[in-house]
């Protein structure tokens, strides 16, 4: 893709951050990567506690956190631990100086999905 490598890094970073502190103990986290026409499609889907419709539009805005949940831990990210805020908002920033945006799409207590295309490298 047409993209500063370090950037992406730091995409993914905090995408399957926010997706392994909102999946429970036993949940499945999914990356995927699809050719789509000239773009390539990342998604980054779990099967976590989900975000309801009210928070969707803002939680890219920065300090915006969802909390209210139960605890458990899996190696260095503990389930429900608010970081900054900042995460989100750190995506949405590269993605738009790369051209893209984040979707998201998610249904509490099933889980979310986040997801962004890239212009193929040609």
């Amino acid at each position: 893709v047409n993209a500063d490598f370090v950037l992406l890094l730091v995409v993914m970073k905090h995408l399957l951050s926010n997706a392994i502190r909102w999946t429970e103990d036993g949940g499945e986290i999914m990356v995927s990567a699809e050719r789509v026409g000239d773009y390539v499609r990342f998604a980054v889907a779990d099967t976590g506690i989900g975000i309801a419709d009210e928070h969707l539009p803002l939680i890219f805005e920065k300090f915006y956190e969802v909390t209210d949940v139960m605890l458990h831990s899996s190696g260095d990210h503990d389930f429900g631990k608010n970081g900054l805020g900042l995460g989100l908002a750190t995506v949405r920033h590269i993605l738009r100086t790369h051209g893209s945006e984040c979707d998201v799409s998610s249904t509490p207590g099933e889980g979310s999905v986040f997801c962004f295309c890239l212009k193929q490298a040609t």
